[in-house]
């Protein structure tokens, strides 16, 4: 008999819980995006998560860079050469390269693609996408989900099993289907912000101590006292926080990074 396709108890929670934690970051666009890369191969027992938010930039199939990348984050590499493959393929300029990338995909709002699952693994081997690229990133099979998530801007994400890794289920595309639903419901709902919105995740580990300080009401000269620096290397890093947000004042500053706050605990963390 034939596994179900229905995500189990949980399943759904674990879903539940990472779409959660998204909106505890997701004040900032590059946090939660980051998040759910870092946290999507655990979900699916794989090895590679990556997303790609694109926007059209020339009519779709007719040239090459006919999308253009707007953010780009991955998780899960085994060596950073397998990652080389992979930037060839985007060099390339050529997405449709890959069999999940086809013209019907973009009248679509959402869409799940499951390489082996809707190809069958033997014509799956046989496409150039597989050899060319993937299996030269020691990768097999891939849970790919699109979605749109304003006027020719689209979300790709992506979960990859390694080359001696099992195949996903179709109880696994279910649940991407289910992740990748909540994900734009929760955009629309504006609990997940969208890119150009402020965000921490590019500021350097001593801005973001020196923010930190800031936000918990420590003076400059706190701050410097706090981490060992003078007074007046605060000063530059507080006057290069008011140029990264573009605000005139320390009141300004905080009122815009307040929401913030999650994502830069969170990133603090992985600093120290």
């Amino acid at each position: 008999m034939a596994k179900s396709s229905r995500p189990r108890l949980k399943d759904l929670r674990a879903i539940y819980l990472l779409t959660g934690e998204c909106c505890e970051l997701g004040a900032d666009p590059v946090a939660w995006r980051t998040h759910v890369v870092e946290q999507v191969p655990t979900l699916f027992h794989g090895q590679l998560g990556l997303l790609m938010e694109v926007e059209l930039a020339a009519e779709p199939f007719e040239s090459l860079f006919w999308v253009r990348p707007r953010m780009l984050a991955d998780f899960g590499w085994a060596t950073e050469s397998d990652r080389k493959p992979f930037e060839a393929h985007i060099q390339s300029g050529k997405p449709e390269e890959g069999p999940h990338i086809t013209p019907d995909l973009l009248d679509r709002r959402a869409q799940v693609f499951h390489w082996r699952g809707d190809l069958g693994t033997a014509a799956w081997h046989e496409t150039f996408f597989y050899n060319e690229y993937v299996k030269k990133c020691h990768l097999d099979d891939g849970l790919f989900a699109h979605s749109q998530v304003g006027d020719g801007q689209f979300r790709w994400l992506f979960v990859n099993s390694g080359c001696d890794g099992r195949p996903f289920s179709r109880r696994e595309r279910t649940m991407m289907k289910l992740l990748n639903g909540e994900l734009a419901r929760l955009q629309t709902d504006s609990r997940l912000s969208e890119l150009g919105a402020p965000s921490v995740a590019k500021l350097s580990p001593r801005l973001r101590d020196v923010l930190t300080c800031l936000m918990e009401g420590a003076s400059e000269k706190e701050t410097a006292a706090h981490l060992g620096i003078s007074v007046y290397t605060v000063h530059d890093h507080v006057k290069a926080l008011y140029k990264r947000f573009d605000v005139a004042s320390r009141g300004e500053l905080l009122a815009i990074c307040r929401t913030l706050w999650p994502a830069l605990e969170k990133l603090k963390a992985s600093d120290h």
